[in-house]
């Protein structure tokens, strides 16, 4: 898949990685930040990706219901818990080989 500016894109986390992708693909016009959306655990983890102009949601399911390419930019502690999390919407393609 091509990523457009219309390209609906999230990620799973909200952290400095997040930022320097987003901020990143808005300079070179990849992206629109209207179209892109991260996920954090706090209100707080989310002030500076909405500065960037992304949507910013304390929900994981949302980005990955809304988004058509999702980055997994969380803690490497943090990613099990994530994943089981989104895994209840029956995605296909599933990072889990563990089936």
């Amino acid at each position: 898949m091509a990523l457009t500016p219309d390209t609906k894109v999230g990620f799973l986390g909200a952290g400095k990685l997040v930022q320097a992708i987003a901020s990143g693909l808005i300079d070179v016009k990849i992206l629109k930040p209207e179209n892109m959306m991260a996920s954090a655990r706090t209100e707080a983890g989310l002030e500076e990706v909405k500065k960037l102009g992304l949507t910013g949601t304390l929900d994981n399911n949302k980005v990955v219901s809304e988004c058509s390419v999702v980055f997994l930019a969380v803690a490497p502690k943090v990613l099990p818990g994530v994943l089981k999390e989104v895994k209840k919407l029956g995605l296909t393609g599933t990072l889990d080989n563990n089936k």
